[in-house]
C-alpha cells in the first residue's frame, strides 16, 4: 500500500544510489518518498541499562511512548517487559555484517541473519550450547569503562575477534555502536519517523571522554 499511496509512498525508490540496480518494467504506478519529510519535532530518551536498556519516544505532544527492540512477533499483545529490551549482541558471522555495514554511510544492506541484539539475541542466548557462549556478548556497559580491557569473542561462524577498549575502537567491531544502530533502525523507520533529538543516561562514573564518544 506505501508504494501506491500518494500520499505515503516508500523511501527505498527516493534512494538513487542503490547497489547492483536491475531495471524492471512495470505496469503499475509507484510511488517515491523523501525522508525528509519524515523528521519529527520529538524527543528519544534511551536508558542504558547493564542488563536491559529501555528506549522511550516523546512525540510533539504530551504523549510519551516506550519502544519494543527486537522483539520479534509485533502481533502480539505487548507485555511490560517487553519494553526492557535486553543489552546484549549476538554475533552469527561477523564479517559479513562489516562488509555491509562500511559499504554505504547511511542505511547500509546489513542483514539480521549477520548480527542480532536485544530480545531475540536473548532468547538466543538461553536456546544456545555451552560452546556458543562466546558468540554473545552482554557486558556493553563494564565494557565501555574499561580503558585497557581486551575481550576475545567468537561468531557462529567460528571466526575469533579481539576487541580492543572502547575508547580504542574506530572503524573496527564495535559493540555498542552496532547495538545503537540497531536501535536506530527501529526508532529511526516510515513507521515511527525520523528523530534528531536524543536523551542519553550512562554511568555518573564514567570519564568524560567515555560519556563523548
Amino acid at each position: 500500500k506505501m508504494l501506491e499511496d500518494i500520499n505515503r509512498g516508500h523511501w527505498e525508490l527516493w534512494d538513487n544510489k542503490l547497489l547492483n540496480q536491475i531495471l524492471v518494467p512495470i505496469s503499475e504506478k509507484i510511488v517515491a518518498r523523501n525522508p525528509s519529510f519524515d523528521i519529527k519535532e520529538g524527543i528519544i530518551a534511551i536508558d542504558f541499562g547493564t542488563k536491559s536498556t529501555v528506549v522511550a519516544c516523546q512525540t510533539n505532544t504530551d504523549q510519551i511512548l516506550p519502544l519494543r527492540i527486537g522483539k520479534g512477533n509485533y502481533k502480539e499483545a505487548a507485555q511490560y517487559k517487553d519494553y526492557e529490551n535486553p543489552t546484549i549482541v549476538e554475533f552469527i558471522d561477523i564479517n559479513q555484517f562489516l562488509n555491509s555495514y562500511i559499504k554505504k554511510p547511511g542505511r547500509p544492506y546489513t542483514s539480521w541473519e549477520d548480527i542480532t541484539v536485544s530480545h531475540t539475541a536473548s532468547i538466543n542466548l538461553r536456546e544456545s550450547t555451552s560452546n556458543q557462549i562466546n558468540s554473545f556478548f552482554q557486558d556493553l556497559k563494564k565494557w565501555a569503562s574499561l580503558k585497557d580491557k581486551k575481550v576475545k569473542l567468537t561468531d557462529k561462524k567460528g571466526e575469533e575477534f579481539t576487541l580492543n577498549s572502547f575508547l580504542e575502537t574506530s572503524d573496527g567491531l564495535n559493540p555498542i555502536e552496532i547495538y545503537a544502530y540497531y536501535l536506530g533502525l527501529y526508532i529511526n523507520n516510515q513507521y515511527n519517523g525520523i528523530y534528531f533529538k536524543y536523551l542519553l543516561t550512562y554511568p555518573v562514573t564514567y570519564e568524560n571522554e567515555i560519556k563523548e564518544k
